[in-house]
């Protein structure tokens, strides 16, 4: 296995998440820009909720060891370090997923009960914006909620967000 070098912000953003060689994946900062600012606001208490994968927040969520609102903050605290750079998420609505987030403290009974979840802003979600990546959309609010993103909430995930579409 071929071995690279790794600057001192990819190795802070390997050391923060855990990651090793084994799990193939080399952060190359200079590519990415990710700031070492970035990587040491992910390195909080909270972020070992975000190494969850959406099983385990809901399984968490449903036993009452995971707080579906500690979930919704962990993410958008990662969200807000590391948007600046990636532009990944262009539309947010946390107050909403904090609602949603508190809702499912007791609601129990959905799969994915309180799980973060980010809707790619391809798919209309009523009462936010949608722009299909196009400009000319960059103004419009959905009237309805498409049926991939209701059948996502309807199961229990607590929407964030909308992310880029290239």
């Amino acid at each position: 296995r071929e071995s690279r070098h790794m600057g001192p912000v990819a190795e802070q953003f390997h050391r923060s998440f855990g990651l090793g060689d084994d799990d193939g994946v080399i952060a190359h900062a200079d590519a990415t820009g990710v700031t070492l600012a970035a990587v040491r606001a992910l390195a909080s208490p909270s972020r070992a909720l975000l190494k969850l994968d959406a099983t385990d927040m809901a399984a968490g969520v449903k036993s009452g060891e995971l707080d579906p609102v500690a979930l919704v903050e962990a993410s958008r605290d990662a969200i807000e370090a590391l948007n600046p750079t990636l532009n990944a998420v262009i539309t947010r609505f946390y107050d909403h997923a904090l609602a949603l987030a508190a809702e499912a403290r007791s609601a129990h009974d959905r799969p994915f009960a309180g799980v973060p979840y980010l809707i790619k802003d391809l798919s209309d979600y009523e009462g936010f914006r949608t722009t299909f990546g196009a400009r000319v959309f960059e103004e419009h609010v959905s009237k309805g909620t498409a049926a991939v993103a209701g059948a996502a909430v309807a199961s229990g995930f607590v929407p964030l967000g909308k992310t880029n579409t290239p």
